[in-house]
């Protein structure tokens, strides 16, 4: 499944993702995009990105398959049909990524401390 993902790009144009296994994924822009994709072949690696909430699908086809990977197919379907709850999505205007969405800085190494100058020492009186 091609996956994309809302993590900003590294310096060197990359944003790497391991799954379950190890195996590292590199997402980059690709020509004619405008967001980094990488085609993740491994359901396991696939749902384990997924459930992060900072990768999606790229074709729209496959959010289903999305879903169900995540196990919430069957969520989905209840919300669909609604079941004249007038509030069940009161909620998401005051948090539109989720509760559970880590931020991005979340997955960031932190910036080395920056150098001190050393202080002058103290005039003779």
């Amino acid at each position: 499944m091609k996956l994309l993902t809302s993590i900003p790009l590294r310096r060197d144009g990359t944003v790497r993702a391991a799954g379950p296994d190890g195996q590292p994924w590199v997402f980059r822009v690709a020509e004619g995009e405008a967001e980094p994709s990488c085609d993740v072949d491994d359901p396991d690696s696939v749902a384990a990105l997924l459930a992060t909430e900072q990768f999606y699908p790229a074709n729209p086809d496959d959010y289903g398959a999305a879903l169900s990977m995540l196990g919430q197919a069957d969520d989905a379907d209840a919300d669909a049909e609604g079941n004249g709850d007038a509030d069940d999505d009161a909620g998401d205007a005051d948090d539109p990524q989720g509760a559970a969405a880590l931020p991005v800085e979340a997955n960031t190494p932190p910036s080395p401390a920056r150098a001190r100058k050393p202080r002058a020492a103290p005039a003779e009186r």
